[in-house]
This record gives C-alpha cells, sequence and structure tokens, in this order.
C-alpha cells in the first residue's frame, strides 16, 4: 500500500537545544517522517493535553509544511496506543 503522505523534501531538522540545530539529510519515507513529528509533537512541554487527532494533524501539516491527511495520525496515535505509550479517548459529543 502506498503511503498517502507526499513530503516536497526529505530533510528533518532537529533542534536539541536553543542554540543547536542538526540538519539531517536522510531519505526516509513519508511515514517515518510523519511518525518522528508527531513523537516531537507529543513530547513538546507547551502542549496542553487532552488534544484532538484533528489538532495533531493541522499542527505536523503545518510542521511538514504540506496536508497530511487526517487518518495518517490516526493510524499513527493508533499505533502509539498499542504500545501504551499514550491513551486514546473516544470523545463524540
Amino acid at each position: 500500500m502506498k503511503s498517502p503522505l507526499r513530503f516536497k523534501q526529505k530533510t528533518v531538522v532537529a533542534r536539541t537545544c536553543p542554540k543547536r540545530v542538526a540538519v539531517i539529510s536522510v531519505d526516509f519515507n513519508d511515514q517515518d517522517i510523519a511518525f518522528f513529528c508527531l513523537q516531537l509533537y507529543l513530547n513538546d512541554v507547551s502542549l496542553d493535553f487532552p488534544i484532538d487527532s484533528k489538532q495533531a494533524c493541522s499542527a505536523i501539516s503545518k510542521i511538514l509544511d504540506t496536508n497530511v491527511p487526517l487518518s495518517a495520525i490516526e493510524d499513527l496515535l493508533q499505533k502509539f496506543a498499542a504500545q501504551q505509550l499514550i491513551e486514546l479517548v473516544n470523545d463524540e459529543h
């Protein structure tokens, strides 16, 4: 199955501290990049929980400067939940 994500470039910029920036140019596949960015997003100490998948998708799309499908983010969140890294709550009002 082809990944629904299509990124303009394969360069990841990781900020390790305010004065250090590592630019990694590696041939990641699209899902690896989204996975990495979602992990960084969820580990942001300024993030107010709980969040919903639409908020996460919007943030990841903004970070990557491309339209990331909601289904791709929801799939990754399900994988995190399966590993008991996060807890998902179905909040349908």
